[in-house]
């Protein structure tokens, strides 16, 4: 018996299925070599919860190819906390890249002191 899950389960999957654990989506273009990625909570508000993961990104929106796009979805790392630079939304139809950290906020470096 083959330990892969169906592929009905698969391609039922919604945004909130992935939302829930706070996923990061990556859509990776292997014709133009780009990687993009979003948090799942993100998409889930500007999408809506039900819809199904395998009708979000058709193209590129670099080189526009559509048979070479891969979309996954992961846990973010602790290598992650301000590497990784997620588009999050800013306004309808906008979108913004920033740096990804944990809490949403990065850590405090102590105050600013003057030099005399």
């Amino acid at each position: 018996m083959s330990m892969t899950p169906s592929r009905r389960l698969v391609d039922s999957l919604t945004i909130a299925d992935i939302a829930i654990d706070g996923r990061l989506f990556v859509v990776r273009c292997n014709h133009c070599r780009r990687t993009t990625y979003f948090l799942a909570s993100d998409l889930a508000t500007y999408y809506g919860p039900q819809t199904l993961i395998n009708t979000l990104f058709n193209r590129c929106s670099q080189c526009g190819k559509r048979e070479y796009m891969k979309v996954t979805h992961r846990l973010p790392d602790l290598d992650d906390d301000g590497a990784l630079t997620i588009r999050r939304p800013k306004q309808i139809w906008r979108w913004t890249d920033e740096i990804y950290w944990q809490d949403g906020k990065p850590p405090s470096r102590g105050q600013f002191r003057p030099k005399r």
